[in-house]
């Protein structure tokens, strides 16, 4: 009896929570009451935050802000088995702001919010079905089209400064401060044991033991796409200082 009372409390959460998404569900369905989905003949431009990561074997993909992992051409996916992203009463699928200006704020909140990450800021073509949003797009196929990095080192970035980076760098101690800052599943999944996130760095921050070094060039051919530096002007400001 102790036994079958102590299963009914621990089910009582689930419960709640399956419950909470089913009306979450069936209020967004309502909010696209009337609408038809329909495949694009035209690829919808948008612009995104991501990291760069690298694996084992020089093997590249893309980690987003939820740290789900994706190449650099992807058909979305949902943990749901009936539905098809971009469900209408799911939150699955590929996202993208329309205008580059949304994302380029969205890459300086995510820097403060997440000092132990290193963004790049991707422009890319959404096909599929893609429904339209105020502000942006959930798709159904995305392509990368292009990967900015910053040309400044992330870690003198964090404190105001902006230190002209001298290598792009893939080091284990990225990996495991980042997963010592997080404590997340998440994090460990856009980041199994062998892969590190690509951090453009100066020679004032390149640890001393041996790490994995890139240019523009080697990260191209890594990555399959045009990888290229963040215009200057739209760097973050952030840290302790205002940035020069």
């Amino acid at each position: 009896m102790e036994t079958l009372f102590s299963l009914s409390v621990l089910a009582l959460p689930l419960l709640a929570r399956g419950l909470a998404e089913a009306a979450q569900r069936h209020v967004r369905r309502n909010g696209w009451r009337g609408h038809e989905p329909t495949d694009s003949l035209e690829a919808s431009r948008g612009y995104k935050i991501a990291q760069l990561i690298v694996g084992p074997n020089d093997d590249a993909w893309l980690a987003g802000v939820t740290s789900l992992r994706y190449g650099v051409d992807g058909l979305a996916r949902c943990r749901r088995r009936a539905c098809v992203p971009p469900g209408l009463d799911c939150r699955c699928g590929f996202y993208a702001f329309r205008e580059r200006a949304r994302a380029v704020d969205l890459f300086g909140v995510l820097t403060v919010r997440h000092p132990a990450r290193s963004y790049v800021l991707l422009s890319v073509d959404l096909d599929g079905q893609v429904l339209e949003y105020e502000r942006g797009f959930r798709a159904q196929r995305q392509r990368v089209l292009r990967i900015e990095v910053p040309s400044v080192c992330t870690r003198c970035l964090r404190d105001g400064l902006r230190t002209p980076a001298t290598t792009f760098l893939a080091h284990a101690h990225f990996r495991g401060e980042q997963l010592l800052y997080e404590r997340t599943l998440s994090a460990r999944v856009a980041l199994p044991l062998g892969s590190a996130p690509v951090r453009p760095v100066c020679a004032g921050h390149v640890p001393d033991d041996a790490g994995r070094r890139y240019n523009l060039a080697r990260l191209r051919g890594l990555t399959g796409t045009e990888v290229t530096l963040l215009p200057d002007a739209e760097l973050p400001a952030v840290g302790g200082a205002a940035a020069a």
